[in-house]
């Protein structure tokens, strides 16, 4: 079969030659000889329609690298708003400790994950937070008001840590009856701190658009955070 050929021309305009579309380096027909006599140098020729094709080729590759990385964010987008830079935004509150504080040092670990289950139904718990990992439960109806207050709640739980509560006995899983102690994570302490991202966020970020399915603990905070104000 034989080797299909390119025009290669001097960019100094004195001439041309057919040669493969990739020839050997030590190929006679890569370079201009004359002009190389002429100016002590090497002069390489170049494959006007090779050069076409792999601008085109280049641009193809950018929309489908533009196109992948969208794609890639695509999983982050809650209500049209990326959820993981939010969340690193709302990191940065000084009630959260800013740059140096803990929380910004747990969401930027390798570790930590950010998941985001999508549904169509609302559900009674809209988020979790096991201290590596937040998970939101996110339905149509959310809106940056819901984005917001969820993720300042899940980040609150790695800067305020739990509080162990009473004894008591309970029979689990009919294993019998034994005596065990309760865990409360949503603190005085929690809550107070709560009011305070919620103000410092209205006043970085201003008040949050749209609504959504709003549990009763978060309006008990925002109703205390706008009192207050």
């Amino acid at each position: 079969m034989a080797t299909k050929l390119s025009r290669w021309i001097c960019p100094n305009a004195c001439g041309g030659v057919l040669a493969p579309s990739r020839p050997r380096k030590d190929d006679v027909r890569r370079y201009c000889l004359p002009c190389s006599a002429k100016i002590g140098r090497l002069v390489e020729r170049i494959a006007p329609a090779l050069e076409a094709k792999r601008k085109i080729a280049r641009e193809r590759g950018a929309v489908k690298a533009k196109k992948k990385a969208e794609g890639a964010r695509a999983k982050w987008m809650v209500a049209r708003i990326d959820a993981e830079r939010y969340m690193k935004r709302l990191a940065l509150l000084p009630v959260y400790g800013g740059r140096k504080g803990e929380v910004w040092q747990r969401i930027n670990d390798p570790r930590f994950q950010l998941v985001i289950e999508r549904g169509t139904r609302g559900r009674r718990k809209l988020g979790h937070c096991t201290g590596w990992e937040i998970k939101l439960h996110t339905t149509p109806g959310w809106g940056e008001s819901t984005l917001r207050e969820v993720l300042m709640h899940e980040l609150m739980h790695i800067r305020v840590l739990p509080k162990r509560g009473k004894e008591r006995i309970t029979n689990l899983f009919g294993q019998g009856r034994r005596r065990v102690r309760t865990v409360q994570y949503h603190t005085p302490e929690f809550h107070r701190k709560m009011v305070v991202a919620w103000r410092q966020s209205i006043r970085r970020f201003g008040e949050p658009n749209g609504s959504g399915p709003v549990g009763k603990w978060q309006r008990e905070t925002v109703a205390a955070a706008i009192a207050s104000m």
